[in-house]
């Protein structure tokens, strides 16, 4: 009977066997395929659940409850997790149930009514509780195999797809609303807004007595240079939400919805990411205020201010600003997902900054400027080999050029930051992040397939 199994039926028992490793179980029972089937979420048994108006969160919190290992021993010492009797009869039983309803496959409403069916397991008298009924639903499938119209909708009301995207953005909405709520992110934008004020209010900015302070040149430098100052706010912001979920033990919220890990992971990082652009378009504001009020306080004299060109302002803070939060996002995301320990992303912080300080010596000294402008990940050095060609009037009035070794440049490393980030989705699963890594044994069950069809 190998074929008979739908690939999604299969993808139930694989996530049943991860339930299993969540709640410490050493077993997989009829309690953790009803797990397993509530989590995949789209497919036609959960659909009918909620036509029995069952509160799927209860009965999820419900079924946990009766399973859940509380004795602290947890599963170290197995290296494969095997079905109780009882799963194994009523996964064969699923055989039965799609032969007399005529179906070709197995299908997820067929492994329900063989939960169901099984009246004496904790699943099937939990389902009962709450109002889901053996005979009803099969009847009800047995209409719908006939094309005859009945009281239960067993499709689902819209596509996967939408199912997907509606909880991707119910992740970032949340992510978004969680910020707007924390007072660090006004203080972030505050600081580095008031510094850039004040900066160019008063004409303490890179520009010598021939270049206008909101020249072009000055403010890639500026921005660029204030980038990489930003790894605290990358830092803070990106390497707070996945630990955020480990710290309040928060899966199990998770894992009631049918949320997929491209929902969960993806909803995080942009959720989190959009904040930290926000934050660095403080340079923006702070840049393009300070040299319009300057001089009206009289900290600076007018003839110091250029004219008021938007692309002067966005050119550099589109090229160069956001590639290199985009990269340090990436790498102190990736480093809480992979090793679950937000202490991780201070001190790769720490070590970060530290290494592109001492690389700028290396660079002012090297001789062969082509390799300068391939390994500064932030592009400041390349600027200032490029400042170094341009007369007063072209510092004033052009923006470097995105072309030969400065696009050569950022190509690079912001196709370095999207590597890491998808290295670390395609890497990231939701076993190895909430239950952790903390035995050879547990992470080799993963790769085992623990049920052959």
């Amino acid at each position: 009977m190998k074929n008979n199994f739908s690939s999604q039926v299969k993808e139930i028992i694989s996530l049943s066997r991860e339930e299993a490793l969540l709640l410490g179980n050493d077993f997989i029972g009829t309690e953790h395929l009803l797990l397993g089937l509530l989590r995949e979420g789209n497919n036609k048994a959960v659909s009918a659940l909620q036509s029995f108006n069952i509160d799927l969160r209860a009965l999820r919190s419900e079924v946990e409850m009766a399973v859940k290992n509380n004795n602290g021993k947890g599963i170290a010492n197995l290296i494969r997790i095997p079905l109780t009797e009882e799963a194994e009869n009523v996964i064969r039983e699923t055989v039965i149930e799609a032969k007399d309803l005529k179906n070709l496959t197995v299908e997820s409403e067929h492994l329900l009514l063989s939960i169901l069916k099984n009246k004496e397991s904790k699943s099937a008298r939990i389902l009962h509780q709450h109002g889901a009924d053996y005979d009803l639903f099969r009847n009800e499938l047995a209409k719908e195999k006939n094309n005859q119209s009945g009281s239960i909708k067993l499709e689902n009301d819209y596509p996967s797809n939408k199912k997907n995207i509606h909880a991707f953005w119910q992740i970032f909405l949340f992510e978004i609303k969680y910020r707007l709520k924390r007072p660090d992110t006004y203080l972030y934008f505050l600081v580095f807004f008031s510094i850039t004020f004040l900066a160019f209010g008063f004409g303490n900015v890179p520009a010598s007595d021939k270049t206008y302070v909101n020249a072009p040149i000055v403010l890639t430098k500026f921005f660029t240079i204030f980038s990489i100052f930003m790894m605290v706010v990358t830092a803070a912001i990106m390497g707070a939400p996945l630990y955020r979920d480990l710290e309040y033990n928060t899966h199990e919220y998770y894992l009631s919805y049918p949320i997929t890990k491209n929902d969960y992971f993806w909803g995080r990082f942009f959720g989190s990411f959009f904040f930290v652009v926000i934050i660095g378009s403080s340079l923006v504001w702070g840049s393009l205020f300070g040299t319009l009020i300057g001089p009206k306080l009289g900290w600076l004299s007018a003839n110091r201010v250029g004219p008021y060109h938007i692309i002067n302002y966005l050119q550099p803070f589109l090229v160069y600003v956001v590639p290199n939060l985009l990269l340090t996002s990436s790498i102190f995301f990736g480093l809480v997902a992979y090793t679950r320990n937000v202490k991780v992303v201070y001190t790769g912080g720490v070590i970060l900054y530290l290494g592109y300080m001492m690389s700028l010596f290396i660079f002012h000294n090297a001789q062969n400027k082509n390799i300068i402008f391939i390994l500064d990940a932030f592009g400041f050095v390349p600027i200032n080999l490029i400042e170094r060609f341009l007369s007063p009037e072209q510092k004033n009035s052009l923006l470097i050029s995105l072309q030969g070794q400065m696009l050569m440049n950022r190509i690079i490393w912001s196709s370095v930051g999207i590597a890491i980030i998808l290295i670390t989705y395609f890497r990231f699963s939701f076993i190895r992040f909430f239950v952790g890594r903390t035995d050879k044994k547990v992470q080799r069950t993963r790769s085992i397939k623990y049920l052959a069809f």
